[in-house]
């Protein structure tokens, strides 16, 4: 195993648990920086697919389509079993987020808040179902 390969494993890893720290804690929604992560990270892939891009074959084709495929399906569920709850039920602080511009719901979609969600109450202690929220907020 050469260092490369050590190096991006740890990078691997930490987003994965940075990721997984975000998704599992109550999180402000906010406009504004909701596509700023898909785009870094897809900015960060095609700039390591972009040297090798002149010799793929069609199995790597393939493989990248397949890697899309099964990305857009772990987004949807992610979106399916998100919770949505307003800021005011659950931040006595105010309402705010952590950068300071006040946000109207707050999130989250890890594995952890799914189930306790699911078995404290029919709703998930308070929140709501994300189409009916959003509905809301247009």
């Amino acid at each position: 195993m050469n260092p490369q390969t050590v190096v991006n494993v740890l990078l691997i890893v930490a987003v994965l648990a940075l990721v997984g720290y975000r998704q599992s804690t109550w999180r402000p929604i906010q406009p504004e920086r909701i596509w700023r992560a898909p785009v870094l990270f897809g900015i960060v892939g095609l700039a390591f697919l972009a040297p090798s891009a002149a010799a793929m074959t069609t199995a790597d084709l393939a493989a990248v389509v397949i890697e899309l495929a099964v990305s857009f399906g772990a987004g949807a569920w992610m979106g399916a079993i998100a919770r949505i709850r307003p800021v005011a039920a659950a931040a006595p602080a105010g309402g705010t987020s952590r950068r300071g511009g006040a946000a109207a719901y707050e999130s989250r979609t890890g594995w952890w808040g799914w189930s306790c969600g699911s078995l404290s109450s029919p709703r998930g202690s308070g929140s709501t179902s994300w189409p009916r929220t959003l509905a809301h907020t247009l």
